[in-house]
């Protein structure tokens, strides 16, 4: 990449050749404290002039790591101060937000600091969020979402420019970050819960990444990262290609709104293109949200969905239904009259003598049961993923909608409340608390699926057995 003087001039060329920044605009760097962030701020200070573009930062203190976080946040003032930079700090309990949120800190911290960087962007009348993600995240990433079993979009990683998201350094590795920031006298900040082995991330950058970089190919990382940058062009190539599709075969109707397509052609694509085709047919049908829920899983049975008789069809997440009508496969959601309202899907049993595959409202859930040592670390559970356990559980466990009777266990020492109370604090719509699933011992409430489990349902260090559940995730690419 050549010597460190000419950082500057290839981040400089890679946001003009990605077309992150317009002259006139705003941008707002998002600062940890930690050198990548450092870094991006330093050479956003120096290109701004030449680009003309102007040039905030903000940064969190999430109140995670005591006194360690305060001189962070102090640190970060100085640095804009010295570079003329306004800066924005904001102070937030992530720790006690994710609890009520049934979120993990990562999660909550995520969301909280997206939240400042919109906040301070609207406040600056639009422009672009700049964000330090770099060539190794993007190696972890890659490996993370691999690992994960993600799709096509997952293992595309992260994008240089997403929306108003854009990533600087995404083509710079970490030790030359380090290295520039070294040769001018730079300093930034450690953040030390970065060496510990709590979160999966931290896994692949501590022990994965460096033994595949000894032991197969010190470029391992710069390789990884080139992989996901090919894997976005055949992710863009096949959007093009379902957009092309849907353009010459796509069919609309307004009474009931639905999208769709002739099944025969459907059914005569590759799976891949297949995918991305209904992608689209689903934003058609439901908006731009409407594939909120849905996984793999649920694509695969819209194209089987292909060849049932004419006038059959299944719902699927978030009110959507297909249907096979003539020659069409159709999508919809809502109160059409090809849709009729069915009655709430019965309870699903689960069984605790053994590991199994279970179908609930359109989703399905894997459940594997044993000793708690069998799960691995299970401290940072994810959203759709639990180890619940099964030492206080007394009756049949089911996977069902929430009741009026249901009650969740919020705190150690044992104390209840209303699920629909804890659902309503925790912010849940009113329309998804109706249709909440939860994982459920009579009416006591082990885990709203998707969101915090019963404190009595958590692993202790003498738990002698636990149920872990998960739900089929959806490939996200970030």
């Amino acid at each position: 990449m050549g010597n460190e003087s000419t950082l500057y001039e290839e981040v400089k060329a890679f946001i003009l050749r990605e077309k992150m920044i317009a002259p006139g605009e705003t941008v707002v760097a998002g600062v940890s404290g930690g050198p990548d962030s450092v870094c991006l701020l330093h050479l956003l200070a120096l290109l701004r002039g030449e680009m003309e573009f102007g040039l905030r930062a903000a940064h969190l203190e999430h109140g995670l790591r005591g006194e360690a976080s305060l001189a962070d946040a102090a640190f970060v003032e100085d640095l804009c101060r010295t570079l003329n930079v306004p800066c924005r700090v904001r102070r937030r309990d992530v720790g006690a937000l994710a609890r009520a949120a049934g979120r993990s800190c990562e999660e909550q911290g995520r969301f909280e600091r997206y939240a400042l960087f919109e906040e301070e962007l609207a406040a600056a009348g639009g422009g672009k969020i700049a964000v330090a993600h770099n060539r190794d995240d993007q190696a972890e990433t890659l490996l993370l979402n691999l690992a994960r079993g993600s799709g096509l979009k997952g293992l595309c990683g992260m994008r240089p420019v997403r929306g108003r998201i854009i990533r600087p350094l995404l083509e710079t590795g970490r030790d030359r970050i380090e290295a520039w920031l070294s040769a001018r006298g730079i300093p930034w900040r450690v953040d030390e819960t970065n060496a510990g082995m709590d979160f999966a991330r931290n896994r692949v950058r501590q022990v994965i990444l460096p033994q595949l970089k000894e032991l197969v190919n010190e470029k391992a990382p710069q390789h990884l990262a080139a992989a996901a940058g090919y894997l976005q062009e055949a992710d863009d190539y096949l959007e093009e290609a379902a957009d092309r599709f849907l353009k010459e075969n796509a069919v609309m109707q307004e009474s009931p709104k639905r999208a769709g397509v002739p099944a025969g052609l459907l059914a005569g694509e590759a799976p891949a293109a297949a995918l991305y085709i209904l992608r689209g047919l689903v934003h058609l049908a439901a908006g731009e949200n409407g594939a909120q829920g849905l996984t793999g899983v649920h694509y695969a049975l819209m194209k089987e969905a292909c060849a049932l008789p004419s006038g059959k069809g299944f719902d699927l997440p978030g009110g959507l239904r297909a249907a096979r009508e003539g020659e069409m496969l159709w999508l919809s959601r809502g109160d059409g009259p090809a849709q009729q309202e069915e009655a709430a899907p019965e309870p699903v049993r689960i069984s605790l003598t053994g590991d199994g595959t279970y179908r609930f409202g359109g989703n399905l859930y894997e459940v594997r049961v044993g000793e708690p040592g069998r799960f691995g670390d299970f401290t940072a559970q994810k959203k759709y993923t639990k180890v619940i356990s099964c030492d206080t559980i007394q009756n049949t466990v089911c996977l069902r909608l929430a009741g009026e009777s249901d009650r969740i266990v919020i705190d150690r020492e044992g104390h209840s409340v209303p699920l629909r109370e804890h659902l309503k604090k925790a912010k849940v719509p009113l329309r998804e608390r109706d249709t909440a699933v939860v994982l459920a011992d009579g009416s006591r409430v082990l885990w709203v699926v998707g969101g915090r489990i019963g404190e009595d349902a958590k692993v202790l260090e003498d738990t002698a057995r636990a149920l872990c559940i998960t739900r089929v995730p959806e490939s996200q690419g970030e």
